[in-house]
């Protein structure tokens, strides 16, 4: 791996249950990722996460390869996902809400601990975890995370009030939007056990009846020090579930 480079991190979901778009759709828009990341950090690394519940078809990979992904990891086999699937049924969650948290934490905390294991972030500058139904846009500039103000940071779109009823949420007050992140790979081991923690409070949430999400448990876990906070990112597409379009 050559060294002094950012790494982009592509959650993908493209066979689900769950959503508005056939798997299709999903894919293209996966592709659009992919190929947003080329235009504006053409000599980044990428990483594809994939969550579907099956395994995706070659074809698909190969795709994602040929778009510019350095490897395509699939979690449709990890115990932890699979356990994540027996808790959230499609008939006790046919709108995807809790399986989606459960199934990108879970995979979130393997890669990082991955990485510890294989030491596989080092070299790199800066590490940008961006959803597969996203593409980059203006003012996005990898420059931008060069600032001192980024080192040893993590930075998200500013910090927003929670819109969720604090009594189904756990009181959690705050959340980021987390369609674009980035972190300073130095916080790698930090991040390995904020994610630890994310996830066990997410189960603990599910377990007695209330909701969260990942927007909220990024906002609690992580203490402000470690944060900096930007007006914009630079990201752009359709949410999922209603496919309503968002710049930010």
């Amino acid at each position: 791996m050559a060294g002094y480079r950012d790494l982009f991190i592509v959650s993908s979901a493209l066979v689900t249950s769950y959503g508005l778009l056939p798997t299709s759709d999903r894919v293209q828009q996966t592709m659009n990722t992919l190929q947003s990341i080329r235009q504006w950090a053409p000599e980044a690394d990428i990483v594809v996460l994939e969550l579907s519940r099956e395994r995706i078809s070659d074809e698909y990979e190969q795709m994602f390869l040929q778009a510019g992904a350095k490897m395509v990891m699939h979690f449709f086999n990890h115990d932890g996902v699979m356990r994540n699937y027996q808790l959230c049924s499609p008939e006790k969650d046919p709108a995807g809400n809790y399986i989606k948290n459960l199934n990108e934490i879970t995979a979130m905390q393997a890669f990082l601990y991955w990485c510890l294991d294989k030491q596989y972030m080092q070299g790199y500058r800066r590490v940008f975890k961006i959803s597969g139904r996203y593409s980059l846009c203006e003012p996005f500039n990898p420059e931008l995370y060069e600032q001192a103000d980024f080192k040893n940071r993590c930075a998200f779109l500013r910090l927003n009030n929670s819109g969720l009823n604090f009594a189904v949420s756990g009181s959690f007050k705050y959340m980021y939007m987390t369609r674009l992140w980035s972190f300073d790979p130095v916080l790698l081991p930090k991040l390995e056990v904020w994610f630890e923690v994310m996830l066990d409070l997410l189960v603990k949430r599910y377990e007695v009846g209330g909701y969260t999400d990942i927007e909220h448990l990024l906002a609690v876990v992580i203490p402000r020090k470690y944060c900096v906070y930007l007006d914009r990112v630079g990201v752009q597409g359709l949410i999922g579930l209603h496919g309503q379009r968002v710049v930010e």
